[in-house]
């Protein structure tokens, strides 16, 4: 798609006009039983409403007004499209900004709520609060620059019993006076958070720099229950606080937890900042303390596992007067009992791992490169990398483990084909590499988030509507797959991967790599082709299971910034998914 120089600055001098917007019909009061439609969309909310059972169409735009909320009783289900989204937003941005979108439990299974392809923006009091109502379905939403005075600027949950699931959906761009700028949850014991393939970035707890003490600038978990993290990037969240006098505090500035038990799995945490600082004065004593850059487990968490994660160039960061304490740059655990397994923890400012108490134990892992102490506190360690060494445990090594790139993201934190790391990990069946690639060498396992049984598992989240950076789209239908690609010029080359579960064994395809206009078919495969010549044809042979594992060479610096479409057909779209290690632009 093309877009004219003057199309763009006509859309530069729109979007920083103040917006208002007219409206096709005005809603107040209370709302039962009702539909909206295109035809009557803008729905302009102009107070509390309460809300029960209402269904909103594809395509609907709700402007709401200062302070405005939707109140949801029994249920709303919001179903857009990806092509049609349904969009909450500010009547009047220069007026202020409205409320939330409150769905309070608990309610019966037959009354749950959905939000899918939904864009909310511009809330004051959270974009969406949810109170003991675990059958809500949050999918393919987009909450950006939403913010709260008090907690969870994007999302708060309030959960004692059930399991609510958040799935592939961004939280960008939010902020917080305390904690959790994109997302805070309290769970109860017994009930669980599933979060998986999310994006989490950007976001900002105590933008102001407010003295006092403030956590998890992307994620907050509080609460006896269970948080379950998977095939999600928490990043570039960060948290700041200024004193004269007194002590202020930053901790978790990716996700920080409290209570309860976590489970990270295919994750990456990455450049998430902590900072806290004090100021000249006669204020009286100060002190200022940061810690986990990236993660922190708070003294009353239970046990923590992260397995096939990534925690990197993470920072803590203090200055000042008075005492200064700056540790845990990638990962703080104040307590309980933390278990890491293919976990890659490098280049972190301010530590690797700080274990203040409790009980830390690493596998197949690689801790590498973070400034100051790689490992600090009491912690078993196997079959791991570990920079300077480590004492006790077996099959550690301390070699460079030669990453593919220098940089950040996760295609940098491959390994290389000359690295120490690969088929280094442990020799146990169970802890075979599942996936190559990711994976290297043979099928033992390597070390770090790219290898072993759950490297299928190290999944970046697929793009969700539009936003800055992302891995893929992938769009299920009738028994269709479409796969999305764009890269960046300069991006690293790294090996694809697509992946089908489902086919017959004796299927048989082929994948034509080119640009999208026009269409090839090959088997079982239909590409869509640009005004490019395609580039090369790689065959596609099912296993015995009815899956395929296709790695792609994908070094097409001639096609950066163009369209790599490929469609599957006659397969089950439930059981296709593709991995890449690009750094890709919006499709759209």
């Amino acid at each position: 798609m093309y877009i004219s120089r003057m199309f763009v600055c006509l859309l530069a001098f729109t979007c920083s006009m103040p917006l208002v917007a007219q409206c096709g019909t005005n809603v107040a009061g209370a709302v039962t039983g009702a539909t909206w439609t295109r035809a009557g969309s803008p729905y302009c909310v102009t107070g509390a409403v309460a809300v029960a059972n209402l269904t909103i169409n594809p395509g609907v735009e709700v402007l709401m007004a200062p302070g405005a909320t939707l109140q949801v009783s029994t249920w709303m289900r919001a179903v857009g499209t990806r092509a049609a989204p349904i969009v909450f937003r500010a009547q009047n941005q220069a007026a202020g900004r409205w409320g939330s979108i409150v769905f309070q439990g608990p309610v019966p299974a037959s009354a749950g709520s959905n939000l899918e392809w939904c864009r909310i923006e511009g809330a004051g009091d959270s974009g969406v609060t949810i109170i003991n109502n675990e059958f809500v379905t949050i999918r393919h939403c987009s909450l950006t620059q939403n913010s709260s005075p008090a907690r969870g600027g994007a999302l708060r949950v309030v959960l004692s019993s059930g399991t609510l699931s958040v799935e592939s959906s961004d939280l960008l761009a939010n902020t917080s006076l305390l904690s959790g700028g994109g997302l805070d949850a309290d769970i109860g014991a017994g009930a669980t958070l599933r979060v998986t393939g999310c994006r989490i970035g950007q976001n900002v707890v105590n933008p102001n720099r407010a003295p006092g003490r403030f956590t998890g600038g992307g994620v907050r978990a509080t609460g006896a229950g269970t948080i379950s993290m998977q095939g999600c990037a928490v990043y570039a969240n960060r948290m700041a606080t200024l004193t004269c006098g007194g002590q202020v505090a930053t901790a978790g500035g990716g996700i920080y937890g409290d209570s309860g038990g976590f489970d990270i799995v295919g994750c990456s945490i990455r450049g998430n900042v902590c900072d806290s600082e004090t100021v000249v004065s006669t204020c009286g004593s100060q002190s200022a303390r940061a810690t986990g850059g990236g993660i922190e487990l708070g003294s009353n968490v239970q046990a923590a596992a992260i397995r096939n994660s990534l925690v990197s160039c993470n920072e803590v960061r203090v200055r000042g007067l008075g005492p200064l304490v700056a540790i845990g740059g990638g990962l703080y655990s104040a307590s309980g009992n933390l278990t890491m397994v293919n976990a890659t923890v490098a280049r972190n400012t301010g530590g690797g791992v700080e274990v203040a108490a409790g009980s830390m134990s690493a596998r197949n892992s690689i801790i590498y490169f973070n400034g100051g102490s790689q490992i600090a506190g009491a912690a078993s360690i196997d079959y791991s990398c570990v920079e300077g060494g480590v004492s006790g445990g077996v099959g550690n090594i301390a070699f460079n483990p030669v990453f593919a790139g220098a940089g950040c993201a996760p295609e940098d934190f491959g390994l290389s084909v000359f690295s120490f790391c690969v088929d280094a990990g442990d020799p146990a069946p169970a802890f075979d590499d599942a996936c190559q690639p990711p994976g290297r060498g043979s099928a033992r396992n390597d070390m770090g988030a790219q290898g072993g049984p759950g490297a299928c598992d190290f999944l970046p989240p697929v793009r969700i509507l539009c936003a800055g950076e992302s891995y893929g789209e992938l769009v299920g239908g009738a028994n269709t797959l479409f796969l999305d690609w764009v890269q960046v010029a300069g991006a690293p080359s790294y090996l694809g991967r697509v992946e089908a579960s489902g086919a017959a064994p004796s299927s048989a395809g082929a994948l034509l790599v080119g640009t999208r206009t026009g269409t090839a078919r090959f088997g079982d495969v239909t590409v869509l082709l640009d005004t490019m010549q395609p580039i090369g044809e790689l065959p596609i042979v099912f296993d015995s299971r009815g899956r395929f594992a296709l790695p792609v060479p994908l070094d097409l610096q001639p096609l950066a910034g163009r369209h790599i479409a490929v469609q599957i057909v006659g397969l089950d779209p439930a059981g296709l998914r593709a991995t890449n290690g690009l750094r890709l632009s919006p499709c759209y």
